[in-house]
């Protein structure tokens, strides 16, 4: 069963999903060990060989989600269905404990629809907006929204900065931003397993500002997380997105992610 929120959570219940997928933070950077010439070289190459092998994943993706939430103030779950498609279409539906739904949130990338059952309201916005930019932590790009779930990288020019070993031996640190961009990001890469297992992302005094681990992958050719946790240290935060039976084998229209406004119902525009 679902724990219920706190009055103080409920009172904003648009906050509540945005602070569900868009929980963000400060963390400490990782340490790393230097690679020889040879050793780099080799781990660049893997790295490719992930990014040839995900462009040959499908678009989209389906699965069941149980969403851990944990601070200093609150605790509870919440379970769900999501559906996301590439590049940035997202739609997840809260149920409660009889598999009812009690809010839906979806998002192409460039706006937002939160329905609340309970209330009877269609809360809608543009992530460029106050709202979304309120509760999104910097370095997250709306735009990208089904890469982040699924531990893959968007299309584009891949500019590899450096390469460092894990201290603990759990991979390679890849420093590297998009060519189109000037977000840093920080990669903790596995080549045995070809994914990734942390992505970090850092301002330009090299603090981070989102961090997010990515584990118990499915099996190949396609690997997919079936557990993401996102860390803060605002109020010692964490979020964990536990995934269950991922479909990937499927496809979507865009028409899937449309929320029509439900007989009864009244659209509030938020900033």
């Amino acid at each position: 069963m679902s724990k219920a929120f706190p009055h103080s959570m409920m009172r904003n219940r648009v906050g509540i999903l945005f602070f569900l997928f868009f929980l963000g933070g400060c963390s400490v950077l990782p340490h790393t060990l230097d690679t020889t010439a040879v050793e780099k070289r080799d781990a660049i190459s893997l790295f490719k060989t992930m990014i040839r092998q995900q462009r040959d994943c499908g678009c989209c993706v389906d699965a069941a989600v149980n969403v851990k939430l944990r601070s200093l103030f609150y605790a509870g779950t919440i379970n769900g269905y999501l559906q996301a498609m590439t590049p940035s279409s997202l739609k997840f539906v809260a149920v409660n404990f009889l598999g009812q739904p009690l809010a839906v949130l979806v998002s192409d990338g460039e706006i937002f629809r939160y329905l609340s059952i309970t209330e009877s309201k269609s809360y809608e916005g543009n992530v460029s907006g106050e709202t979304f930019a309120k509760y999104a932590p910097g370095g997250f790009q709306p735009e990208q929204t089904f890469y982040w779930l699924v531990g893959r990288f968007s299309p584009g020019i891949i500019q590899i900065r450096d390469v460092s070993r894990d201290e603990d031996g759990r991979g390679y640190w890849f420093k590297m931003n998009y060519k189109q961009s000037d977000m840093m990001s920080l990669v903790l890469f596995d080549p045995q397993g070809l994914v990734i297992r942390r992505h970090l992302i850092v301002d330009d005094h090299d603090e981070i500002i989102m961090n997010i681990f990515y584990d118990d992958y499915t099996a190949e050719p396609c690997p997919l997380p079936g557990r993401i946790t996102i860390k803060s240290l605002l109020h010692n935060s964490s979020m964990e997105l536990e995934f269950v039976d991922w479909l990937e084998d499927i496809s979507f229209s865009r028409n899937e992610f449309e929320l029509r406004l439900p007989p009864g119902f009244s659209r509030v525009i938020v900033p």
